[in-house]
């Protein structure tokens, strides 16, 4: 009595188990008969209805959205009696969705028969309840018959058909950092876009291009065939890489987005160009300076120093501005005087006649050194950018009238400060050479004469 419970609680489980096996049987049977319900072709026989699919037949399996697809069936159908009145029992032709409902279906046909055969032509666009969220759908052909006593319902001889919109580009935003470049600059390209098309069925891709004013064709990027929406493309290319000639001081250039796309299941291709963009490209200005010379490199305060200048001076006036202009500094780099601005282009040369009394210095010191320079301003409105550079600069000097001795038992200190070059000592030495023995023969022939008047007293 003590073990009756055990065998109760194995009875117990041993029903669980069964039950549960036999659920499981029947789902899968319920499973297994809905699967087939979109693929069944095997014939159907009752003892009051048959039924057999011959076929059912499609043109193609791609479409386009603007084509016609056409069907083509056959099946054969009895029925006992030939027209029964409380029964009904019929074929349709439906085409649905991936949720599988109903986009389109022909009418009943009613008729028993063998080898029967419809056939039916449909617009895409006009004849089906069709909405396309992407690129492209799948739809499913499909033979419907029912019968209502014995119920028979399903699908059968089902075929998987694809719908395809046309590839397409859209821009949704474009953005180059500037319009107008140097050559030594770089342009950067900033786009989003989509380029939508099926990878399988079509080819498509997009490219830029920039072409000169006669349409030449000067530079391509790769080609681009990333598909989807949104798509961000940056590029930084050196404008020197599509300039491959000389130009004058500008040049016009066409930006553009070529698209390409075609069709591998039929004839449909198209091209084109998007968003033609001009660019400039401008010669930064330029500046050579040729030559800065003087009269000479010793003045006395009242003398004239003539100077003669010359450069070569390019640049766009509408984007720069840009000036020469010749200064004269001290020792102590201070600005003495300058001349005016000069704009003009090309090669200039410029003469310059001073007054060293109009002049700002100072006669205070027996020399003083001074400095010229060709000076060069640049500003550029296409960039900020603004420099001013000093060019071929040469030294004078200016000393007081008639202190050429001192200045001479000065020179070493002279030299030094004024950093006189090996010809400028040898042209000073040579000048007061000759004054320098004059004294030295005085000297000598007074002590000559002293000599002699001391023998003839002895």
């Amino acid at each position: 009595m003590k073990k009756k419970p055990h065998i109760i609680s194995f009875s117990v489980a041993f029903f669980i188990i069964l039950t549960t096996t036999f659920c499981f049987i029947t789902i899968r049977e319920d499973l297994y008969s809905y699967s087939q319900l979109f693929n069944r072709s095997e014939p159907i026989e009752t003892a009051y209805t048959f039924f057999k699919i011959n076929y059912l037949n499609t043109d193609r399996e791609v479409y386009y959205l603007d084509e016609s697809i056409k069907i083509n069936a056959s099946w054969d159908k009895e029925q006992i009696p030939d027209d029964p009145p409380n029964e009904e029992s019929f074929f349709q032709i439906q085409i649905l969705n991936y949720s599988y409902d109903i986009l389109w279906n022909s009418s009943r046909f009613y008729e028993n028969g063998d080898d029967i055969e419809k056939n039916f032509t449909l617009s895409i666009e006009n004849d089906l309840d069709l909405i396309i969220e992407g690129q492209s759908i799948y739809l499913t052909v499909c033979l419907f018959y029912f019968c209502s006593d014995p119920p028979i319902e399903g699908h059968y001889n089902n075929k998987t058909i694809k719908i395809l919109r046309e590839g397409n580009f859209s821009i949704a935003e474009l953005n180059f950092n500037r319009n107008i470049f140097y050559p030594d600059e770089f342009l950067e390209i900033n786009m989003t876009y989509g380029l939508l098309y099926d990878l399988e069925y079509e080819t498509s891709y997009i490219e830029f291009r920039l072409f000169n004013t006669t349409n030449e064709l000067l530079w391509n990027s790769s080609k681009f065939y990333q598909e989807g929406v949104n798509i961000e493309k940056n590029l930084t290319i050196p404008v020197q890489s599509f300039i491959n000639y000389d130009f004058n001081s500008s040049l016009s250039l066409k930006i553009t987005i070529y698209y390409y796309y075609k069709s591998l299941i039929s004839s449909i291709e198209k091209q084109g160009y998007f968003c033609n963009t001009t660019i400039e490209i401008i010669k930064k200005g330029l500046f050579n300076a040729i030559k800065l010379d003087l009269n000479k490199e010793f003045f006395y305060p009242d003398e004239n120093i003539e100077i003669v200048a010359s450069w070569e001076l390019l640049y766009n006036p509408v984007y720069e501005n840009c000036f020469v202009q010749i200064k004269i500094f001290n020792s102590l780099n201070n600005l003495i005087w300058n001349s005016s601005k000069f704009y003009d282009r090309n090669i200039c040369e410029k003469n310059f006649n001073l007054k060293i009394s109009k002049l700002n210095i100072s006669n205070n010191n027996l020399y003083d050194s001074y400095y010229i320079y060709i000076d060069y301003y640049f500003n550029s409105s296409i960039i900020t950018f603004e420099i001013t550079e000093s060019y071929l600069n040469t030294s004078f000097i200016i000393y007081k009238k008639n202190n050429l001795l001192p200045f001479m038992f000065n020179f070493n200190k002279i030299s030094k400060e004024i950093k006189t070059t090996n010809y400028s000592i040898i042209i000073l030495l040579i000048s007061v050479l000759p004054f320098t023995s004059i004294i030295v023969i005085l000297l000598l022939t007074k002590k000559r004469k002293i000599l002699e008047d001391m023998t003839i007293e002895y």
